[in-house]
């Protein structure tokens, strides 16, 4: 007998709640963990994924993984091999813990890596999905290349990230999470700009602290060794000519705190690259449950989509499907 996904996520969850200490696993998973039916919601949207990829797929990718508990959803409903992929050491440390209460003749394998340097073969892969990951990737464009390297002809990549820079919502959302993220910090980490602080602190141990303090707010955006070159000029000549080509990163790792993304911005690297490429109406998953502030919102979610692209600047969601061109 085949077992329910639903239950199989549900009991995942359930005994990897007490074995992950993580505060941020239990904050992303929190609806899951306190209401184990709304696990319908990721089961849904994995179906109409796999709805939208080529016939007989048989090989899946998941850039930015997560926890991978996505990633656990497509393995127990693609008959073939899924693999996830994540930056962060201790996100993919948790996922495999979470991933180890699958049997194993359905477990993904869940690998931390570089998402623009894929450790896959050439035309190895038919479906790649990029699910809110994308506007974090450090570059766009080498990270497409890639995509486009492993799968086969014929594959598709999903891509599904907000609406930030078309929506006015979600563009106000924006800003507040950069400004929060560069002078307020997270529970999780420090402000960006105390990050820089300490960071060039150690780097120009025989600057005064105000002059350090100075560079620091000068340099967002910056990390790594563009930060010491811009800092090095800005100490030596009180200017630079070093700017960043994204203002909201993490000064440790380069880490890129969403950027801003359109549908037309996404679709322009795609077709650069020589993919086929469609904007879909965006599709919104929600618990079933019933009730009028639930029927509303499916009423609501049903009307956007229907006269997508016309509701694009009050839409929250970006959704992409491209397809690999060649024989």
């Amino acid at each position: 007998m085949t077992p329910d996904p639903a239950a199989v996520l549900q009991d995942a969850l359930a005994e990897t709640r007490t074995r992950v200490r993580s505060p941020q696993f239990h904050k992303e998973y929190r609806l899951f963990l306190d209401r184990p039916a709304a696990i319908s919601i990721v089961l849904d949207e994995v179906r109409y994924v796999l709805g939208l990829a080529p016939r007989g797929a048989a090989a899946l990718l998941d850039v930015g993984c997560g926890y991978g508990l996505f990633t656990l959803a497509y393995s127990l409903l693609l008959p073939g091999r899924v693999v996830g992929i994540d930056w962060a050491h201790a996100k993919i440390a948790d996922g495999r813990v979470l991933a180890a209460s699958l049997a194993p003749q359905v477990r993904p394998r869940i690998v931390q890596g570089d998402a623009m340097r894929l450790p896959f073969r050439s035309s190895s892969l038919d479906v790649a999905v990029v699910r809110e990951s994308i506007s974090h990737i450090p570059e766009v464009e080498p990270l497409l290349e890639e995509i486009r390297r492993t799968l086969r002809p014929g594959g598709t990549v999903f891509i599904k990230d907000f609406n930030n820079e078309a929506c006015l919502l979600e563009k106000n959302r924006l800003l507040r999470l950069w400004n929060e993220a560069e002078w307020r910090g997270t529970a999780d980490a420090a402000a960006y700009v105390e990050a820089r602080l300490g960071l060039l602190k150690r780097e120009f141990p025989s600057e005064s602290p105000d002059r350090l303090r100075w560079v620091a707010r000068r340099t967002r955006g910056l990390y790594g060794a563009r930060l010491r070159d811009a800092s090095a000029q800005l100490f030596r000549d009180g200017r630079t000519d070093i700017e960043p080509a994204f203002h909201c990163r993490c000064p440790y790792t380069g880490y890129a705190l969403e950027r801003p993304f359109s549908p037309a911005r996404l679709t322009s690297h795609l077709r650069r690259l020589g993919f086929s490429v469609r904007v879909l109406p965006p599709r919104h998953f929600r618990p079933h449950e019933s009730g009028w502030k639930r029927n509303l919102a499916r009423l609501l979610d049903s009307c956007v989509e229907t006269l997508y692209p016309l509701t694009s600047p009050v839409t929250s969601l970006i959704q992409i499907l491209a397809l690999k061109r060649g024989t």
